[in-house]
């Protein structure tokens, strides 16, 4: 990998990091406002990130809810991405896969950089869940 490669690669990372911060604390801002965006939903989790630390040392905790519905007779699984973070994110890390949860959160979308190869990267959307609250069954 050439020298201006790698400075590049460097600057996409600094980039992601500064980003998961200011998404976080644009989050914040707009929990403490009326809440209009709102989602409620139960789930088993299906799949579980390890968790992680920001730079600033925010934990936060990614993993997918199976949401399984039964519409005209035919079973329809949703398979939603969610994202917590803080004490949300401890708990969360606490489950285990299959395990059932109730949150509620937000809806968001985030820009992110996918790396194809060594030389290529790709900008991609997100939709995600950002938990607020985990509801106690």
């Amino acid at each position: 990998r050439s020298p201006a490669m790698g400075k590049q690669l460097e600057q996409i990372e600094k980039e992601e990091d500064l980003g998961e911060i200011e998404k976080q604390k644009k989050i914040e801002e707009e929990i403490e406002e009326e809440i209009i965006n709102s989602v409620d939903i139960d789930g088993n989790i299906c799949k579980k990130d390890v968790l992680r630390v920001t730079k600033s040392g925010k934990e936060h905790c990614h993993f997918i809810l199976a949401n399984n519905i039964i519409s005209n007779g035919y079973k329809i699984n949703s398979y939603i991405p969610v994202v917590s973070f803080g004490k949300e994110a401890l708990i969360i890390n606490n489950m285990g896969v299959g395990d059932f949860i109730h949150i509620k959160g937000q809806l968001h979308s985030r820009e992110y950089i996918k790396r194809i190869d060594e030389n290529e990267v790709e900008f991609r959307v997100a939709h995600e869940i950002i938990v607020t609250s985990i509801i106690e069954n």
